[in-house]
């Protein structure tokens, strides 16, 4: 049951939330996260159970084979005990009568051959017991080596769930310094995205109408820097007006002199599309296409 345990954990309900924010995941990916993390669990458990089974009938069948085998060595040595006992009888058996006085030859010799087949069977009797007995040995020898193997066995799984539940602390503690680095990379991220921010709030400051973009944020959550003038949110180089993109020069040019604390006069072409011009302290010569003048003319405003 402890094995069980070390093999198939239950489901951390911390897993459906973002280690890095603490928001909740979607649901959709925490119930397939859910549902492949259980059918990994049975199939551990299934496993497990099949081992287990495996290793019980090899147990069973060894106690089987050690019996069978201390029954085959009980046998030989009771056919001995047998035969030694069958000896000592004829001995003193031929102790007892003692020799015929008056022997009849026929009767010696029938003597002789009963004497020598039954040492003959003796004989046999004994090799085949000596036969069982080496046998049995051998058996008892197998049986003993399985036994052995199956030790090892036990031995060597025993350091393999140890090995298993040293891993596992090392994923454990990977897994909380990984958290622990995406914690702190999702701070830095977002220190920079408000440091950006920050930044391009001060330098838009000194302007009236031109904004600029100096940073822009891919969908991956990184910036890249960039410098987009903007105006009410129109990019300059695309549908920017020519009205609306000459008060962005002229804002910025008067950022510039006022920053550097000189004036320099400015010249603005096509001003008859330009309805008004951004105020400025600095010279402002606009340069007018008019049908009645067929001759440059200035006029002083």
């Amino acid at each position: 049951e402890e094995e069980a345990k070390l093999a198939s954990p239950d489901w951390d309900e911390t897993l459906g939330t973002c280690t890095a924010c603490g928001q909740q995941l979607e649901a959709a990916k925490v119930e397939e996260a859910r549902a492949a993390f259980n059918a990994a669990k049975a199939e551990t458990l299934r496993l497990l159970q099949e081992a287990r089974d495996a290793n019980a009938t090899r147990q069973a069948g060894l106690v089987h084979a050690r019996d069978a085998a201390a029954e085959k060595l009980l046998e030989a040595e009771h056919a001995r005990d047998v035969a030694e006992e069958v000896h000592d009888k004829a001995g003193e058996a031929v102790v007892a009568h003692g020799p015929d006085p008056e022997p009849n030859i026929d009767d010696l010799l029938a003597a002789r051959d009963a004497a020598a087949a039954r040492a003959r069977t003796l004989r046999d009797d004994a090799t085949t017991a000596a036969m069982d007995t080496r046998a049995a040995r051998e058996r008892v020898q197998m049986v003993l080596s399985e036994a052995n193997r199956v030790v090892a066995a036990g031995q060597a799984a025993q350091h393999q769930a140890e090995r298993v539940e040293k891993l596992r602390g090392d994923q454990r503690r990977l897994s909380a310094e990984y958290e622990e680095g995406a914690r702190q990379l999702y701070l830095c991220e977002t220190f920079v995205r408000r440091k950006a921010s920050t930044l391009e709030q001060r330098v838009n400051d000194h302007f009236a109408v031109a904004r600029f973009k100096l940073f822009k944020e891919h969908q991956s959550g990184g910036l890249t820097e960039v410098c987009e003038t903007l105006c009410d949110g129109v990019p300059y180089n695309t549908n920017l007006n020519h009205g609306a993109q000459v008060n962005v020069g002229i804002d910025i040019v008067t950022t510039l002199q006022n920053h550097f604390g000189r004036r320099l006069p400015m010249w603005v072409d096509q001003c008859e599309s330009i309805t008004s011009l951004l105020p400025t302290e600095a010279q402002v010569v606009r340069l007018v296409v008019s049908a009645a003048d067929q001759a440059l003319r200035a006029t002083d405003e």
